[in-house]
């Protein structure tokens, strides 16, 4: 009688947990194997590192992207669109803040037209502000600085002059400044890579006017610039960061923080 107990039961057990993960199947997340290179949502042999430009050896990787597109090229931003890396910006950080966010960076210019010349750094706060997404200003220190607000979890809204992003001639690789342009720019910053000892910050550069991979994917996303370019293009520019996150800024930040209207505000296209 025990005996026919104990089988009766058993097969209550496996055809009511049979049942459960039929009704509720648990979600598999497939990570990408620990050799492997992930970049734009996709993942590359190790050796992807070198054809790129960068190196051999990975030691570190952290971005922080999502699983939806928030990337923007100016080039389809409306009749202002040469003007239009600070529109495509501050569009695209409030897009990562916010998937559901459907204006266009044609609607942000429109806000502050400017007679389709170049935004300043605070048209890019006044617009945040003005959809209620939570930033800071940040005085610039070093890259180590701009690695630890990338760490928290947050992206950046850097205004640089691209003149001290070095120039790279190789349409192949995915590393420096592809476009002749040099001078003022806004760029969202949304990562950090180091390969053979270089810290690479990895952006969002929306002045790709439709130049491809021959892979098909954007030259300006996920583009990646040296840290000590960055940091020379900061410092001769706009010695600032505006920092977009849904959490608060790190406790070692907030001796840097500064209001809007109390630094000089500068220009990007």
């Amino acid at each position: 009688m025990m005996k026919k107990f104990l089988i009766l039961s058993a097969f209550i057990l496996v055809f009511f947990y049979g049942c459960s993960e039929e009704n509720n199947p648990v979600e598999v997340v497939e990570t990408p194997p620990a050799s492997s290179v992930w970049y734009d949502g996709n993942t590359y042999a190790p050796d992807s590192l070198l054809s790129w430009g960068m190196g051999k050896s990975q030691t570190d990787y952290i971005h922080n992207d999502k699983e939806y597109d928030w990337y923007i090229d100016q080039a389809n931003t409306g009749s202002a669109a040469v003007s239009n890396c600070g529109p495509s910006c501050v569009t695209m950080a409030i897009k990562w803040y916010d998937k559901n966010f459907s204006k266009t960076a044609a609607d942000a210019r429109t806000m502050f037209p400017l007679n389709g010349g170049w935004w300043y750094t605070n048209n890019i706060i006044d617009y945040l502000n003005y959809y209620t997404i939570k930033n800071s200003i940040i005085g610039f220190s070093d890259p180590a600085q701009l690695e630890t607000v990338l760490k928290d979890g947050n992206i950046a809204i850097l205004c640089i002059s691209t003149e001290f992003l070095r120039y790279n001639s190789v349409q192949t690789q995915r590393v420096d400044r592809f476009y002749s342009y040099a001078s003022g720019h806004f760029i969202v910053i949304k990562g950090i890579r180091k390969v053979d000892n270089v810290t690479y910050f990895e952006a969002y550069d929306s002045n790709t006017w439709n130049a491809k991979y021959t892979d098909g994917s954007l030259k300006g996303k996920n583009r990646h610039y040296r840290s000590d370019d960055i940091s020379n293009a900061i410092k001769k520019w706009w010695n600032y960061i505006i920092v977009v996150s849904k959490n608060d800024v790190s406790k070692n930040l907030n001796d840097r923080l500064e209001k809007s209207s109390a630094i000089n505000h500068m220009w990007g296209k």
